[in-house]
């Protein structure tokens, strides 16, 4: 039907709903309700079909520089509260160390930023992205953004160095080509280069951590997180591996660490985060205290 439109047969309706009358080819009229926000050009280009908002994404306000934000968050496991009321806001290229005694909150703080698990209240904005309005779909994307460094490794042990670090950029579908280059650019960066055949159990902890890595900035993120990256290794390892993460921390990334080891974070300077019960207890820089 190509609808004939003149504002002057506009008319309300009891409801605030305008109508208008139009004519197809034969002459026969037929009246068609709009919302008030439609007018007549909008209703000839959309025929009725109203573009979906892009309720995912939100500005930033406050400019550019902020890369996390987090409002009043809260996340509870049944009766427990793991998180309490948590309103934070980190800087792009932030370096910030996550304290706190066992059960503070500092893993579940890491899992709500890639959206390991959602929320029970409160907002999580990632470089734009609101995470309790994104669809599931859309996940993928938020972590791309994201390099994630687990205590445990979470290497998959039937897949060889090159293919664990192949994986991230396989499933963003980036050519075999480049896939090729930046693995073994990055692996030998970590010092991994001649074991990029190798399987996973025949590394040492500090290698399977340092293959981990490579795996989390082969994507070239803008956000590294960290849990506890060191804990189970001997002090060297950890020394190697708290470097690393510091050179890609150079090269522009925001880095958040959840650990420990205050002696660490206090040798490294940066942001430091204490929670206790959920709660945040303390924020300052390393340089004040």
């Amino acid at each position: 039907m190509e609808a004939r439109i003149r504002e002057n047969r506009w008319q309300h309706s009891p409801h605030s709903v305008r109508t208008f009358i139009s004519k197809n080819k034969a002459g026969q009229s037929k009246t068609l309700l709009l919302k008030p926000a439609m007018s007549a050009w909008k209703y000839k280009k959309s025929k009725l079909k109203m573009r979906r908002p892009e309720k995912y994404t939100m500005s930033n306000p406050f400019g550019r520089d902020l890369v996390i934000r987090m409002f009043h968050v809260n996340k509870h496991y049944g009766a427990k509260q793991a998180l309490v009321d948590l309103s934070l806001e980190i800087n792009q290229n932030e370096f910030v160390f996550v304290t706190g005694p066992s059960g503070a909150g500092k893993s579940t703080l890491l899992k709500l930023l890639y959206r390991g698990e959602p929320v029970s209240g409160g907002q999580i904005i990632i470089d734009g992205m609101n995470l309790g309005a994104i669809p599931d779909k859309r996940i993928p994307m938020l972590r791309r953004k994201i390099g994630i460094i687990f205590q445990d490794y979470k290497l998959i042990v039937r897949k060889t160095v090159f293919d664990n670090v192949a994986l991230v950029l396989e499933a963003a579908g980036q050519k075999q080509g480049l896939i090729q280059k930046k693995v073994r650019s990055v692996l030998r960066i970590v010092g991994m280069e001649d074991r990029l055949d190798a399987m996973p159990p025949s590394l040492s902890g500090g290698e399977q951590q340092r293959v981990a890595v490579a795996r989390a900035v082969v994507g070239d993120p803008t956000i590294i997180l960290a849990d506890e990256p060191t804990a189970s290794l001997d002090p060297e390892s950890a020394r190697i591996v708290f470097e690393l993460i510091q050179q890609f921390h150079e090269k522009g990334a925001t880095v958040l660490i959840a650990t420990h080891d205050l002696e660490m974070a206090r040798r490294s300077g940066g942001r430091l985060i204490r929670l206790r019960s959920g709660r945040l207890e303390n924020d300052t820089h390393m340089s004040d205290l």
